[in-house]
């Protein structure tokens, strides 16, 4: 008997979003935790259940020490951000526009050109900024201009200050 309430509001569940939302992909029927919404809404009510009850358990204990485990974490992170970088970021969307200059798909060849020419300038305008950011040693002037004095109020050196008005080191400034 239960089952079948837990059916029936299933099925409402389903209808509801449905409604607001449309009706969903059929391509996904039957698939694990995309065939209904409750799966999703029961997992999601046990995450805050498990969140209010750690804040319980752990009120008058020790925190855990996570370090080693946020350390594999980021790394695993950082290597899958630096996976779909390399295979899908910006030279996908590049070379699927590209495509519909060889294959025509109905797409205005005007648009396709002006869009091209865009991320061809988006590409060397990123590597001219990677160029002069990363690559370029600093000059000498700019290592003669870091102010020496190490006294931070408001987040500006001293020496901010004196250039602003115009006067630095007890020299006009030019």
């Amino acid at each position: 008997m239960k089952l079948e309430h837990l059916k029936a509001f299933d099925r409402d569940v389903n209808a509801f979003v449905d409604y607001m939302f449309g009706p969903r992909d059929t391509r996904v029927r039957g698939w694990f935790l995309l065939d209904s919404y409750l799966p999703t809404f029961f997992l999601t009510g046990a995450y805050l259940l498990c969140i209010w009850l750690g804040n319980k358990f752990m009120k008058d204990r020790p925190p855990f020490s996570l370090r080693a485990h946020l350390i594999v974490y980021n790394l695993g992170i950082t290597l899958l951000s630096l996976y779909m970088l390399i295979e899908i970021q910006f030279v996908l969307t590049i070379v699927h526009t590209l495509s519909a200059a060889v294959k025509p798909c109905g797409f205005p060849f005007g648009c396709l050109m002006f869009q091209s020419s865009y991320m061809a300038t988006l590409v060397i305008l990123f590597i001219n900024f990677y160029i002069k950011t990363y690559q370029k040693a600093p000059s000498r002037t700019a290592l003669k201009e870091t102010p020496v004095t190490t006294e931070v109020k408001n987040g500006f050196h001293k020496d901010y200050f004196a250039a602003a008005n115009g006067f630095l080191n007890n020299k006009k400034a030019q």
